[in-house]
């Protein structure tokens, strides 16, 4: 949890082994979730949650960090792309009745 002031800001879920939810790489880091709430977007604190992730692959000496974006989330795409991800493959999931597809994203941490 990313905490401003003593209220919860954002958060992320990183993922190692088995707990990934795609077969990316054996030694890869996926962020499963990345949220920040709408009143603290714009203020740097995705760079930071970002930068933790980062932090911890390179600690537990991870080859990859990586992670699935829908593909209509504009603003989640080009901040991605920002910190050096690129897409390398998509996932498509059924939400209700609707096909949604999740682009995969992936930056080497060696």
């Amino acid at each position: 949890f990313l905490k401003v002031d003593g209220e919860v800001a954002g958060y992320l879920k990183l993922d190692v082994d088995d707990a990934q939810n795609e077969e990316v790489d054996p030694n890869g880091l996926e962020i499963e979730r990345f949220y920040l709430r709408k009143s603290f977007q714009h203020r740097g604190l995705g760079k930071q949650l970002f930068e933790f992730a980062e932090e911890k692959g390179r600690e537990w000496s991870k080859s990859v960090l990586w992670l699935g974006v829908w593909e209509h989330n504009e603003n989640a795409k080009n901040f991605y792309a920002s910190r050096g991800l690129t897409r390398f493959s998509e996932h498509v999931f059924v939400l209700g009745d609707d096909r949604q597809t999740d682009f995969l994203l992936k930056k080497a941490l060696v």
